[in-house]
């Protein structure tokens, strides 16, 4: 996610509270880890929970910025009941 971003419904613009962001290797299933800080230092694990206002948390409650690194990885996001909102693979990871 870059600064600012966060997870809304497309038709309605609401907030996805609760949604999930899962990591992968690209073209996988491989769980990739994420991070917190651009020097890849503190990791987040291979998911990030969103608040209420849809914005990625460290732990739940807590917002911060999601690095994964420069290699490509898939996303997948799923909102609170685990219904997959959406998934893309091969994205292509920091310059």
């Amino acid at each position: 996610f870059s600064p600012g971003d966060r997870l809304t419904d497309n038709d309605t613009g609401a907030p996805l509270s609760g949604a999930v962001a899962y990591f992968f290797d690209a073209g996988t299933s491989t769980p990739k880890t994420v991070y917190a800080d651009a020097e890849l230092a503190t990791e987040l694990g291979t998911s990030v929970t969103c608040d209420s206002q849809g914005y990625p948390t460290s732990n739940g409650t807590t917002r911060t910025l999601v690095y994964v690194g420069t290699p490509d990885y898939k996303i997948r996001v799923e909102d609170a009941d685990e219904n997959t909102i959406f998934e893309h693979d091969n994205v292509k990871g920091a310059v």
